[in-house]
């Protein structure tokens, strides 16, 4: 009956499960080159370029490289991608490289991994606030030991750049990789500037919360506060949402008052629906 309620809730209130698109760390694993580049303009069925930063491979920096985007563009979906890739003169890019088979005669020819998806521009101002931060998680996934790995994303926690923060953050939370002890690292980025931080912030701590137990906790009621205080106040339709999600796991009857608050009180529907789906599921036998 449970199940049934909250279809029915779920579909009167039009919520609808959203994709996230592939973070720069997950885009860019499979690429053994990963690169910043300037385009040069198009050599026939290549496009020239000129690479301006190395974050993985053997380039240089200054190297004149060969990108087959025809080939990009005759394997691609034409329903996703109607126009294809185009790597117009002077414009800058990220890129993703191996070098192609097909060319072995034509020096220095590569093709774009992840096809289509393989480029995505490069602001021509501020391109190393970009780049310094994936010449670091490139570091991090080029490690050979997965304990390694997970201690440096970690680290990522306290650093100053948005990217890298979320990041470790959102790679925590897809992966389940969280101590008790992050806790009291991560908490101070609810007040973060960015909203997409302060939203997977929400979501880490209620993984915390979950696995170790309010109630274990050392200071499970400023948690909590802190917590219903984003839920109520947070100018984001989103880390709201995060937030009011995270209060469900804990107990006691002043978090259903707040949930049942939130649930009628919210500006927005999608809030709304989480703080009633939450309260469905706090029912005894539920």
């Amino acid at each position: 009956m449970i199940v049934v309620v909250l279809a029915l809730l779920q579909t009167a209130l039009g919520v609808e499960a959203r994709q996230a698109p592939l973070d720069h760390y997950e885009w860019m694993a499979v690429a053994p080159i990963v690169v910043g580049a300037t385009s040069l303009g198009e050599n026939g069925k290549f496009v020239e370029i000129e690479i301006t930063h190395r974050i993985r491979g053997d380039v240089k920096v200054g190297a004149m490289l060969s990108i087959d985007v025809k080939h990009t563009n005759r394997n691609r979906s034409r329903t996703v991608n109607p126009r294809g890739l185009r790597l117009l003169e002077g414009d800058s890019f990220l890129l993703l490289l191996s070098p192609s088979p097909e060319h072995k005669s034509r020096k220095h020819s590569y093709r774009v991994v992840r096809g289509v998806a393989g480029a995505r521009e490069l602001p021509l101002e501020g391109a190393d606030a970009v780049v310094q931060p994936l010449q670091v998680l490139a570091a991090i996934q080029d490690l050979d030991d997965d304990g390694r790995r997970w201690d440096e994303m970690w680290r990522l926690f306290e650093e100053d750049s948005p990217l890298l923060i979320e990041t470790s953050l959102a790679q925590s939370i897809k992966f389940s990789r969280v101590r008790a002890d992050h806790l009291d690292v991560v908490r101070p980025l609810l007040e973060h500037p960015e909203a997409d931080i302060r939203r997977r912030t929400a979501e880490i701590i209620r993984l915390i919360v979950k696995r170790t137990g309010a109630q274990n906790l050392e200071d499970g009621a400023s948690v909590r506060n802190e917590l219903v205080s984003t839920a109520r106040r947070d100018p984001a339709i989103d880390v709201r949402a995060a937030a009011t999600e995270a209060l469900s796991v804990f107990d006691g009857s002043v978090i259903d008052d707040i949930l049942r608050e939130i649930a009628e009180t919210d500006p927005e529907q999608m809030v709304r629906y989480i703080a009633q789906k939450a309260l469905i599921e706090r029912r005894p036998g539920s």
